[in-house]
């Protein structure tokens, strides 16, 4: 359980620190117009993020709630 907490507390600052620092994110001064929202603004990488979050939160309460998943090894 302790171990659950810790990776999704280092997750959530990581996500933090992302999205906090995106904003410093630097695009050649040649690249096409609108890059940076094809980086991160595009369907794919938006689905990524909230798979990840979902994940994320699914292993946390399997990992704190071992009777959840019994049947499945």
């Amino acid at each position: 359980p302790a171990a659950s907490v810790l990776s999704m507390l280092a997750g959530l600052a990581g996500l933090i620190l992302f999205f906090g620092l995106m904003k410093r994110i630097r695009v050649a001064k040649n690249a096409a117009p609108g890059v940076y929202g094809a980086m991160f603004g595009n369907a794919g990488m938006i689905l990524f993020f909230l798979v990840s979050a979902v994940f994320m939160a699914l292993v946390a309460v399997a990992l704190n709630h071992p009777e959840l998943t019994e049947g499945l090894m």
